[in-house]
């Protein structure tokens, strides 16, 4: 999994490094594990603009079924810039080279965070993401404090073996997963006295994030 990746998002766009890990190497851990590692996907110029914001910036509390599952962030401003970001026509390419999931019209998703708490802490059970023309998860760790726990696992649906798994601990890094009826996923608690902060979301199909973006402009 300690692999560099050749990909950087950046203020001004994606940034590919040809003399870093080739795409076709990454394909092939992606297809071996369901899930590959890029190590430095946001920039530290990136990471500032989160480090400058974050302190003072809502969040609200998501509920399902009377249970906390996390905090999620309120904040137009950074929310828009980091879709922005995320919505860039050529890390569409890239991870569409590397997970051969076809296609991409858009990424979606949110800021979230979660502790541990004497209740146990914010958790959310095995799931398989596989709708809204969901193809590929993404997770990107924002945290500044380190944090135990938070490990992204993956089972085959039914079944409790585990297939593969990642602790995403170094701020900046993602993880891109796979998503498919056939495979269920969550992350397990975090522990300690730290946060797991995150970018969480999806690669989907559709809709078409420019198009949408040119009708709202005109």
């Amino acid at each position: 999994m300690n692999v560099a990746a050749p990909i950087v998002l950046t203020k001004s766009g994606l940034q590919r490094d040809p003399a870093e890990t080739p795409l076709a190497q990454l394909r092939e851990e992606f297809a071996r594990n369901h899930l590959v590692k890029l190590p430095g996907l946001f920039s530290a110029e990136m990471l500032d603009i989160f480090h400058r914001r974050l302190p003072d910036a809502a969040f609200s509390r998501r509920v399902e079924d009377g249970v906390e599952i996390e905090h999620t962030l309120e904040d137009p401003a950074l929310l828009g810039a980091t879709m922005f970001t995320l919505n860039d026509p050529a890390l569409f390419q890239v991870v569409s080279t590397i997970t051969g999931c076809g296609a991409i019209g858009c990424f979606s998703g949110r800021v979230q965070s979660r502790h541990a708490d004497e209740r146990g802490g914010h958790y959310y059970p095995w799931h398989t993401d596989a709708a809204q023309e969901r193809l590929v998860g993404l997770s990107v760790n924002l945290s500044d404090r380190s944090f135990d726990g938070g490990v992204l696992q993956i089972r085959h649906t039914g079944t409790e073996r585990i297939v593969a798994e990642v602790a995403n601990r170094q701020r900046g890094d993602g993880v891109l997963f796979r998503i498919s009826e056939d495979l269920e996923h969550h992350v397990t608690p975090v522990s300690g006295d730290g946060t797991r902060l995150v970018i969480a979301g999806w690669f989907r199909r559709a809709p078409d994030f420019w198009q949408a973006a040119r009708c709202v402009s005109s």
